[in-house]
């Protein structure tokens, strides 16, 4: 799966390189974001791999939700009467997780937030400059982290749980290190709320 991955986004770089890929979906912002829940083989999957990288949608000391990216190639349709557009839309579709937070969860960033002062101006955030280049990441809590943080999760087995949403009979997974890489923006609300993923 990790290669699949891997392979895709050679491939979607080369066709934005040749210009045959849009920059972006065209799509009114005020829709939502195409997002559907994770099933069980998802988790599955998710426990397997054991680490991954995600878009952060909310987080506290007990659960976490993130979101995985899955762009896909799109052909773009020409309005009816008008010649074809060769340009393909990037279109992504995004696959939401909730799991569990480890009572010792680590928790690091390797980049500096901004600080602002009492007037609102932009101001240097030194201890954390300190930190970073004294250890190559900050250590921070769970509670510190935003929605649109983007990190890699590393996970390990979660205790069994019996039947849940969108988890069948299988044990949320327990993230126990999360790295943030970078800060991101607040990810878009689901489309049409949070939607089942259908099966192949």
């Amino acid at each position: 799966m990790v290669r699949q991955l891997f392979v895709g986004g050679l491939l979607l770089a080369a066709l934005a390189a040749a210009g045959g890929v849009g920059q972006s979906q065209e799509r009114d912002p005020r829709k939502g974001a195409n997002v559907v829940a994770a099933t069980p083989k998802d988790y599955e999957t998710l426990r397997r791999l054991g680490q991954i990288n995600g878009i952060i949608v909310a987080a506290n000391a007990k659960t976490l939700t993130f979101r995985i990216d899955t762009p896909r190639i799109q052909p773009k349709v020409a309005p009816k009467g008008k010649r074809p557009n060769p340009q393909a839309l990037l279109v992504h579709d995004y696959v939401e997780y909730e799991v569990n937070v480890s009572d010792k969860v680590v928790v690091h960033k390797r980049f500096v937030t901004a600080d602002f002062d009492d007037k609102g101006n932009l101001t240097k955030n030194e201890a954390q400059e300190k930190e970073l280049k004294k250890n190559g990441f900050i250590v921070i809590s769970v509670n510190d982290i935003k929605p649109g943080n983007i990190g890699t999760l590393t996970f390990a087995p979660g205790k069994a749980e019996g039947k849940q949403e969108g988890v069948g009979n299988l044990a949320k997974p327990v993230v126990t290190k999360i790295i943030l890489t970078q800060e991101g923006k607040a990810p878009e609300p689901a489309a049409k709320g949070l939607e089942k993923k259908k099966k192949n």
